[in-house]
C-alpha cells in the first residue's frame, strides 16, 4: 500500500493539472476576442458561478478517485466513461439545430401539412399529402389555417369559416369578385390580410379573396403569396418555398 502512495499522488497531480486546464479553457474560451488579436477578454462576473460549480465537481471526483478503498484502474475507467458521456452531450448540444431539423423532416413525412423550416437557409419544405396535394399548416393574422398550395390560384383564397376564425366580418364583406371553383363560377370578396405565414416565412399585407360559405372546401395558398417568395419548386414529393 505504501508503494502505491507516490503513484497515487502523481496521478492526482496529473488529474489536478487537467482540471486546472479545463477551468482555464472554460474562462478563456468563452470571452470575446481581444482587439490586438491576443487572448480573449475574460468576463469573470458572468462565469464565476459556473466555474465554481465546475471546480466543485472536479474536486469531488478527485477526492473520490484517490480515497481509500478505491482502485486506481477503476477510477480512471469511471473518469473516461464520464468524459465520453460529457463529450457526447457537448456534440448533441452543438448540433442541436441540425438534429432538430432532421427530426422535423421526419415528422413532416409522418404528419401531413407540417411545414419544416431549414434553420440555416430559411427554406420551408412541405411533403406531398396522400391525396397528391401539398397541404400546409400556416396562419393568417396569427390564426392557424390549413392551406392547399395551388399555383393555379391567382390569389390566396380563404373559406368563409377560416376567414371568420381569423377575425374577418364575413357578413360585412362585398362579394363582387368572380372566381372559378370545382363547382363552377362563384363570388368572392377582396380583402388584404395583415400577415400570412407558412413555417418560418411570413408575408405582410397580402391581397386575398374570401369565398362565400360552401363555395370552396379548403383555403388555398395562391400566387399573391407565392409570387412574393424568392422561389418555389417541386422535387419529387416535396415542395420547397424559398424566402426573399
Amino acid at each position: 500500500m505504501k508503494g502505491r502512495a507516490p503513484f497515487r499522488l502523481i496521478v492526482a497531480a496529473i488529474l489536478g493539472l487537467i482540471c486546472l486546464g479545463a477551468v482555464v479553457a472554460f474562462f478563456v474560451g468563452g470571452g470575446p476576442p481581444a482587439a490586438d488579436g491576443g487572448l480573449p477578454f475574460v468576463s469573470m462576473d458572468r462565469r464565476w458561478p459556473s466555474a465554481v460549480a465546475l471546480i466543485a465537481l472536479l474536486a469531488v471526483f478527485l477526492v473520490t478517485a484517490m480515497g481509500p478503498g478505491r482502485r486506481l484502474g477503476r477510477s480512471l475507467r469511471d473518469l473516461l466513461t464520464w468524459v465520453a458521456i460529457g463529450l457526447f452531450l457537448v456534440v448533441l448540444y452543438g448540433f442541436r439545430s441540425e438534429l432538430g431539423f432532421v427530426a422535423q423532416r421526419t415528422l413532416a413525412v409522418l404528419v401531413p401539412g407540417m411545414a419544416v423550416t431549414d434553420p440555416i437557409s430559411g427554406k420551408v419544405s412541405i411533403a406531398r399529402g396522400a391525396g397528391g396535394h401539398f397541404v400546409a399548416d400556416g396562419s393568417v393574422d396569427g390564426t392557424p389555417i390549413t392551406f392547399v398550395v395551388d399555383t393555379g390560384a391567382s390569389a390566396v383564397v380563404l373559406t368563409a369559416r377560416d376567414a371568420a376564425a381569423a377575425g374577418l366580418d364575413v357578413d360585412a364583406l362585398r362579394y363582387d369578385q368572380p372566381v372559378m371553383t370545382a363547382n363552377g363560377e362563384a363570388r368572392a370578396a377582396a380583402v388584404v390580410l395583415d400577415t400570412v405565414s407558412i413555417g418560418g416565412i411570413t408575408e405582410k399585407a397580402v391581397p386575398a379573396l374570401v369565398a362565400r360559405a360552401g363555395a370552396v372546401e379548403t383555403s388555398l395558398l395562391g400566387l399573391t403569396f407565392l409570387n412574393r417568395l424568392g422561389g418555389y419548386a417541386v422535387s419529387g414529393d416535396e415542395l420547397t418555398l424559398t424566402p426573399r
